[in-house]
């Protein structure tokens, strides 16, 4: 008996031609992955822009174009102006590190917990080496900023095109990404307004969050008499918009300043303040936010940002919550055995 020889139908064939080449277009584009999505969210966000943009020019081209030299004048001007600051107070900092002792503070507020030599010693010395190898590690990510530059070029390049082409043919990608749905057009309407509202309130929170947090560092320097204190609060509201920078950047110098220069109860207080001030903004009022605008409830939207900022970086924030709501949304259909409602 001859066996026939194994072949495939053609939508089985079909099916595994696109996975491979999924897999391997996942390959090529990962290093750029998180580059491309957050293109496309900002895309999404300056859409609105874009829109009225169009219909006053008239040119699909020209509106992509404008806005795309604005987002590069908007991040040549940061960087022109802050990263010379950050940098000095970078170094400044770190060799400073290295010659502060960190346990003075404790000794002098709790002089009876140091009436042992041993204990004194074993003591001073765990601080500082904790504060030293966190300084170094700051340092270290600091260097390979600095070594990756070129590759940061590129990345900001690809950022560039995709949002370009992203703006310019917004209604061919939405028209393209609609036609992979498999959902229905009511449940496909359900879940992009919901998409909407959360990164709406994830980005514009974004912005209010700095200005808040900005505001209230100042509030500290005005209120501890730090020198330049009004220049330093426009400084602390622009780096507070900034993900993965923020109000630190300023304040951490001016309370290690305090401290070298032997005011070492008023650098606790003003530390603790700043401390304080930036931990009652990011855990209660964004989270608020999120859940006003988004109308989610306040403990998916804390673990979906917390737990998506740290599995994907600064974009987790926003597809975090997403992931959540998603999940339950499915979750329910599935308890009421309604799926059938999702997809046609």
């Amino acid at each position: 008996m001859v066996q026939e020889p194994f072949c495939l139908n053609g939508k089985t064939g079909a099916f595994i031609v696109i996975v491979l080449l999924a897999v391997l277009t996942f390959i090529v584009a990962k290093p750029f992955i998180l580059t491309i999505v957050s293109s496309m969210v900002l895309a999404y966000v300056t859409h609105p822009l874009y829109t009225k943009l169009k219909k006053l020019l008239r040119s699909p081209s020209l509106c992509a174009a404008i806005l795309s030299v604005i987002i590069v004048f908007a991040i040549l001007m940061i960087v022109w102006f802050l990263m010379p600051i950050m940098i000095r107070q970078t170094f400044a900092v770190y060799s400073t590190l290295q010659k502060v002792d960190f346990a003075a503070p404790f000794r002098q507020l709790a002089p009876k917990f140091f009436t042992s030599p041993e204990f004194t010693r074993d003591f001073t010395v765990t601080i500082n080496q904790v504060i030293a190898k966190g300084a170094s590690s700051i340092m270290n990510r600091f260097e390979n900023v600095i070594i990756n530059l070129p590759i940061l070029f590129v990345q900001f390049v690809v950022m560039l095109f995709v949002f370009f082409f992203t703006l310019r043919d917004s209604e061919a990608v939405v028209a393209f990404f609609k036609g992979l749905s498999p959902l229905k057009e009511l449940s496909e309407k359900r879940f992009i307004q919901k998409f909407n509202d959360i990164t709406k309130s994830i980005v514009y929170g974004m912005f209010i969050i700095g200005f808040l947090q900005g505001v209230l560092a100042g509030i500290g320097f005005f209120a501890f008499k730090i020198p330049q204190a009004l220049f330093l609060s426009i400084v602390a509201i622009l780096l507070g918009i900034v993900p993965y920078i923020g109000t630190w950047a300023v304040w951490v110098p001016i309370g290690i300043g305090m401290i070298i220069s032997g005011n070492t109860e008023a650098a606790v207080a003003f530390i603790g303040y700043q401390l304080i001030a930036a931990g009652f903004i990011e855990f209660f009022i964004r989270p608020y936010i999120t859940k006003k605008q988004a109308k989610i409830p306040l403990p998916n939207v804390i673990i979906g940002m917390l737990g998506g900022a740290y599995a994907f970086g600064i974009i987790g924030l926003v597809i975090g919550p997403l992931i959540i709501e998603y999940f339950l949304l499915f979750l329910e259909f599935y308890r009421t055995r309604s799926l059938h409602e999702l997809f046609g």
